[in-house]
């Protein structure tokens, strides 16, 4: 009878102690959702700003290339000059923007901080290859 009462008693606390676990792992469930989810949205975000920046880089690729046909040797040089750092920072940005594909939720914050460093310096790094061709048209004239 004793033998009986006790495992009638373990029965009952295994589903007193299963039941208790339920909800801390829908919990769990719902956080890891969430963070998927957060961890998906700006992985987006951070996508679509280095498409942006790519899609800036390659119009004024384009409008370099219209220029360099009609400028003389000098300005060639200095067209082509600026050309190439430009196509760099496109490279760059192509490398980032593969490095993010391959991006995986675990990690995820140090990767983020390190291509928001990436961003900003190529931000300011583009706003200096637009002054500098503004400032060398503005020479010709």
């Amino acid at each position: 009878m004793k033998k009986g009462i006790k495992v009638l008693l373990f029965g009952l606390m295994a589903t007193a102690f299963v039941a208790c676990n339920e909800p801390a792992n829908e919990s769990i469930e719902e956080e890891n959702t969430e963070m998927q989810e957060r961890f998906e949205e700006e992985r987006e975000e951070m996508k679509v700003e280095l498409q942006e920046m790519k899609e800036e880089i390659n119009d004024e690729l384009e409008d370099i290339d219209a220029r360099m046909e009609t400028a003389d040797d000098d300005m060639k040089d200095k067209l082509q000059e600026l050309r190439d750092n430009i196509e760099e920072e496109g490279e760059k940005l192509d490398e980032s923007l593969e490095d993010l594909g391959d991006s995986t939720e675990e990690g995820w914050n140090e990767f983020k901080a390190e291509m928001n460093e990436r961003t900003a310096q190529a931000k300011v790094r583009w706003n200096e290859f637009k002054q500098d061709v503004e400032d060398l048209f503005d020479e010709n004239k």
